[in-house]
């Protein structure tokens, strides 16, 4: 079978040595150690726009030779997977690359062909100004609903300077990365599209330094103005093809997140008021990848409910049609997988030795499930919060215990006299509690309704207040 494949292989290649599609690209090479990879994997860098990776996928021969033909219309970065390895490449409409890989020394992989110097130039720039690729090593800060990944050495950077010192550092970095790229084109062959990347990429990873700093560090250090406007310069958009880097996309997305969240220390913001922000940048399209990342990101974390109206004004704006689909398939898996669906019906063991099921407990009440366990610390400091609550007829508290010895959760129960009912659910399925009550920390609470399906759960910090609202 392998044979053929070679024979077919071998017939395309000189079918396209003629004459190329100028709308797709071709990717083909040699893979060492091939007995060990039975297939590569070719991932496009387009997740931000649909919420799902292009992938397109080939088999490796005997040989290691790998053959790819990709439909294009513009410049795109591919992640190339090689067993467990990654490499990125870059592709252009009419591109005929040749790529020979070592999946033991990835970073040492040999371009030739059309689109060899733009990768070239690219990997040999990034290892020029230090830039760690390996996503797997940056260090994560939680700001509001985003992430902030930052990677080893500007970490490093941050905590070791001042505002005014870590500014003077990254226009130094930033002035070296010109250099490097500056000296790296010379007598090469690139398109004005991957120079206009590379221009953005310089710019905008060095904007997204400066804005990490101040979201990270601004309560350790005092930032004057000039470093405000630094940052300020960078807000406006004056090309949407630069959509395409990735730096571009995380610092206003990031930049709206400050500003939205943490100057106004709001965690859920009105979109109305985003929406008017954003409209002032110069690019719809960049305005609407911030608008569907902070809609993804506010439905998954408080549900739906609250955003369906706006969520019905963004799916009905045409120019938004693009990112439609990924903010659709959250609001959807949040509509139809949580609020009106049925409670799960699991067995748990009371206090009393009993086996009960929760359809059996519902009855005419709303029933406020709260998981928790003794060997959880957060748990147990709520606790004096429930023996103070005064709870109205239509509501009953069940506390649902994930210890994994049933004598710590009976012996813990009786000593401390909690009001409520009590059971005890851990067992082999432990996970599949978790799971299906879309339980992800302890501790957690979840609403089920008098018809035994799930309810929203009233948004409140505040247990007593969290009853008042309760409906």
């Amino acid at each position: 079978m392998r044979y053929v494949f070679i024979f077919f292989i071998q017939l395309v290649f000189i079918q396209l040595v003629d004459g190329q599609n100028n709308n797709e690209a071709i990717l083909k090479g040699n893979v060492q150690f091939a007995s060990k990879i039975p297939e590569l994997e070719l991932t496009g860098d387009e997740a931000w726009l649909k919420g799902k990776s292009y992938k397109l996928k080939t088999p490796v021969d005997d040989d290691g030779a790998f053959f790819f033909t990709i439909p294009l219309d513009r410049l795109t970065l591919f992640t190339l997977s090689v067993g467990q390895k990654r490499l990125l490449v870059f592709l252009e409409p009419g591109d005929f690359l040749e790529l020979n890989v070592n999946p033991y020394e990835i970073t040492k992989a040999k371009f030739e062909g059309k689109g060899a110097d733009k990768n070239t130039i690219y990997h040999q720039y990034n290892r020029d100004i230090q830039m760690e690729t390996n996503p797997f090593r940056y260090k994560r800060y939680k700001k509001g609903e985003l992430w902030f990944a930052v990677s080893p050495m500007h970490e490093m950077d941050m905590m070791a300077n001042s505002g005014s010192a870590m500014l003077l550092k990254m226009e130094g970095d930033k002035q070296d990365a010109w250099m490097s790229f500056n000296n790296l084109k010379q007598e090469k062959s690139i398109s004005p599209a991957f120079e206009s990347f590379m221009k953005t990429e310089i710019e905008y990873h060095y904007a997204f330094k400066v804005l990490s700093y101040h979201m990270i560090y601004k309560s350790m250090h005092s930032l004057d103005n000039n470093y405000l406007d630094v940052l300020e310069k960078y807000k406006t958009v004056v090309d949407s093809n630069q959509m395409n880097n990735h730096w571009f996309r995380n610092f206003h997305l990031h930049a709206v997140n400050y500003d939205f969240i943490l100057e106004k220390k709001n965690y859920k913001p009105q979109f109305d008021a985003l929406t008017d922000y954003v409209e002032k940048k110069d690019s719809s399209i960049t305005r609407n990848f911030i608008l569907s990342e902070l809609l993804n990101a506010y439905v998954n974390k408080y549900g739906p409910d609250e955003y369906l109206g706006f969520y019905r004004n963004f799916i009905t704006d045409s120019v938004t049609q693009d990112y439609q689909q990924k903010v659709s398939n959250t609001v959807t898996s949040k509509l139809v997988g949580w609020y009106g669906q049925p409670a799960p019906k699991f067995k748990f063991l009371n206090i009393e030795n009993e086996a009960v099921i929760l359809s059996d407990i519902v009855g005419d009440q709303k029933i406020l499930i709260n998981f928790w366990a003794t060997w959880c610390q957060p748990c147990l400091k709520k606790i004096p919060e429930f023996k103070k609550l005064s709870l109205p007829s239509d509501v009953k508290i069940i506390h649902l215990s994930l210890d994994r010895k049933k004598e710590d959760w009976e012996s813990y129960v009786k000593r401390h006299n909690i009001p409520g009912e009590h059971v005890w659910a851990y067992d082999d399925k432990n996970e599949t509690y978790l799971n299906q009550f879309k339980i992800s920390s302890l501790p957690s609470m979840s609403l089920i309704n008098q018809y035994g399906n799930f309810s929203k759960l009233p948004d409140s910090e505040n247990l007593t207040e969290l009853i008042s609202l309760i409906r």
